[in-house]
């Protein structure tokens, strides 16, 4: 099933997302196995298009340039996603993954605990990622892997601050190094 999305630009977190405004329910057995691991259902769904250390890489690229300069190669960006029309096709593929960071405590003299982060993503198709990023890299002049395009539909952690936040992952080799179990 394909689903039409919307892209955004976050510049206060220097990401373009993909926000996919609604999502086939999932099936029973993913909902078994998110209240087995106690995972609460995320409330918006999105992939990410351009994460925040493909723009330090594109910041760092162009730092030479002039403010004009800068602000032609962002604004070709932007005409390059407007001129996309996104689509999103759901996979019949789901995953539970975890994953521990270290987090600081507030008040403490750098002082980290574990933050142990659980989900269970979606693996989707995005088509007109293969174009975008195809586009960009010439643009650019760069070689940018293609992202791993997926959704996180529940996700918990033992940080109460961030018990809706998902697990960072931006490509393949970063997803099968979680370990990531099938849910059949």
């Amino acid at each position: 099933m394909e689903i039409t999305s919307k892209s955004e630009f976050y510049q206060e977190i220097s990401t373009l997302l993909l926000n996919i405004e609604s999502v086939v329910s999932s099936p029973e057995n993913i909902q078994y196995e998110a209240k087995k691991y106690w995972l609460l259902s995320k409330n918006e769904f999105h992939s990410t298009i351009i994460g925040s250390e493909i723009w330090v890489k594109i910041l760092a690229h162009i730092e030479h340039l002039s403010i004009e300069e800068k602000d032609n190669i962002f604004g070709q960006i932007k005409t390059l996603n407007n001129s996309i029309n996104w689509g999103v096709t759901l996979q019949n593929e789901f995953y539970f993954i975890q994953k521990t960071y270290n987090y600081l405590v507030p008040g403490s003299n750098w002082e980290t605990i574990p933050e142990i982060r659980k989900s269970i993503i979606q693996i989707i198709e995005i088509k007109e990622l293969i174009e975008f990023y195809k586009e960009l890299n010439t643009l650019l002049d760069t070689d940018f892997e293609i992202p791993f395009p997926h959704i996180t539909l529940f996700t918990t952690s033992n940080n109460e601050n961030n018990k809706l936040r998902w697990i960072w992952i931006y490509s393949k080799e970063q997803f099968e190094e979680l370990n990531p179990k099938r849910i059949k």
